[in-house]
């Protein structure tokens, strides 16, 4: 992995750009000093999209183009880039909420209005990219590896959202691709904990988020067959118990 540019400036970040500083500036005192799940580097593409997509793009990470709008020209000078339809979506959010289709510039004065009210001023436009299946892939990675999986149909063809009423099946088997593309995310952003929506276009698997903060649901436990968050705590302590070992042996060895 290439080393990164320093992160998007404040104007592009969150809402909450100075909290978020706040947080990150916290964790990067303490990921030394003691265990983190998620590091300062992870937590910072947490919860600014736009340098998550950042991250992904200069490691060669195939994802959507993602361009800031805060300007009816900006808007229009997104899309002679990405064409139409494009993705409109907030820096930081979550279960698809302010997440849009925009089929063309008649849009546009709304989506800015919105991004002047909630949004810092700022949204961002994306490349939308047709998925070859009816489903997308939400995929968990932690300490380095893949730990489950399961499908999400695609609402309106276009977006998997539980919140939007997609349905969810549990996978026992995730393609390689898939596994391959969601390791290096999960390495593009320093991540140990990581959750990616993952679709399947016409050039092969494109990580469409990166989630490692992500949001669950009780429901999950029946439909998945398993309590998701045990098994993330399950595998956090295992690997924690495993590296107090190795530490301890280097201690008496030392």
């Amino acid at each position: 992995m290439r080393p990164h540019p320093e992160p998007c400036p404040p104007k592009y970040c969150s809402p909450n750009h100075l909290f978020i500083d706040i947080y990150v500036s916290f964790i990067e005192a303490i990921e030394h000093q003691i265990p983190v799940i998620n590091g300062s580097k992870t937590s910072r593409a947490d919860y600014d999209k736009l340098f998550s997509a950042h991250c992904m793009e200069v490691d060669g990470i195939p994802t959507p183009k993602t361009i800031p709008v805060k300007t009816l020209s900006d808007a229009k000078a997104a899309a002679e880039v990405l064409g139409f339809p494009l993705i409109c979506k907030p820096i930081l959010g979550g279960r698809s909420l302010g997440v849009l289709r925009i089929e063309s510039p008649e849009d546009f004065s709304k989506v800015i209005l919105s991004a002047n009210k909630y949004y810092n001023n700022t949204i961002l436009f994306q490349k939308f990219i047709p998925s070859t299946l009816p489903i997308d892939y939400r995929v968990c990675f932690c300490g380095g590896s893949l730990l489950y999986a399961h499908s999400r149909t695609l609402m309106d063809g276009w977006i998997g959202s539980r919140s939007m009423g997609s349905k969810i099946d549990f996978l026992d088997i995730v393609p390689e691709e898939v596994v391959s593309i969601c390791l290096n995310a999960t390495k593009s952003i320093g991540a140990y904990l990581n959750v990616m929506d993952v679709i399947v276009g016409p050039d092969g698997p494109v990580i469409i988020e990166n989630n490692p903060t992500p949001n669950f649901r009780s429901e999950y436990i029946e439909i998945l067959g398993f309590n998701p968050v045990e098994k993330i705590v399950k595998k956090i302590l295992e690997d924690y118990s495993e590296r107090m070992v190795m530490a301890n042996e280097a201690n008496s060895v030392g």
